[in-house]
């Protein structure tokens, strides 16, 4: 059960078009059917690993009218081992062409993370509650650059002063170039697919757009405040996502490089 919620993230008891159930994922579901009410061993064992059994009726999440979905989410107040993820995750988004800080990479992690969940999120006027509504939420390429220029280019005529952490975002990101930051967030949007956050959709006329994945929309809505409520300090909608401004972020040094 535990390999296969760590290889799938989700999985399904009943089938769903274009994907396949393998014989041990049917295994899986069919143990954790028969022991739902006793699965005490198999949750404390996944904490260990800095994770969380949910369930949801698939019903619930309007994509199919019977059965469950089980899904492994993260548990923030844990430390996630080193083999799930941490700093070999940072390091990818890193510029290393430019022998970038860890410091710097996390700065921009925030940024980008941020971009796309207003793209997923804030833009459509979902709350993070809606899990129903990855199947909705998309963007391509162009969107995502363009929104992530766009939100830099408003900070550029900004005065920062005050903490020193921000006037460093600010630098960081306004001193960018246009072709700089593009090549940042196409590489960002190829990390999120590799790690199961967005998938592949075809559009029908040829193209590709890039769709929420439901671990993404179940993962978020169990523990999107508990990721954020230490970092945003002015009060925001409990059900919506919002880009903060560089110039509106205030949060102590440690807080920053702990998350």
């Amino acid at each position: 059960m535990y390999n296969q919620l760590l290889e799938r993230r989700v999985l399904y008891s009943f089938s769903v078009p274009g994907r396949n159930r393998s014989q041990a994922e049917k295994e899986a579901v069919a143990l954790l059917e028969r022991n739902r009410d006793y699965v005490d061993e198999l949750e404390g064992f996944l904490e260990t690993q800095g994770l969380r059994l949910v369930s949801h009726e698939a019903a619930a999440l309007s994509i199919a009218d019977a059965g469950r979905v089980y899904i492994a989410v993260r548990e923030p107040v844990r430390d996630v081992p080193a083999h799930i993820g941490g700093a070999a995750v940072l390091r990818e988004w890193s510029d290393s062409r430019r022998n970038e800080s860890a410091a710097d990479s996390a700065l921009w992690a925030g940024l980008l993370l941020m971009t796309m969940l207003k793209l997923l999120y804030t833009d459509g006027g979902r709350p993070i509650e809606s899990v129903s509504g990855f199947a909705d939420a998309e963007f391509d390429d162009s969107q995502f650059v363009d929104t992530l220029v766009e939100a830099i280019e408003k900070q550029r005529g900004v005065r920062v002063t005050g903490d020193p952490l921000v006037a460093r975002a600010h630098a960081l990101f306004t001193g960018s170039a246009e072709a700089q930051v593009e090549a940042r967030a196409k590489g960002f949007v190829r990390s999120m697919l590799r790690g199961g956050v967005l998938e592949e959709r075809a559009t029908g006329m040829g193209s590709v757009v890039y769709g929420q994945t439901l671990w993404s929309a179940v993962d978020i809505a169990e523990n999107f405040k508990r990721y954020a409520g230490a970092l945003i300090p002015r009060p925001i909608a409990n059900d919506i996502v919002v880009l903060v401004s560089a110039d509106e972020i205030s949060s102590d040094d440690e807080m920053i490089q702990e998350n």
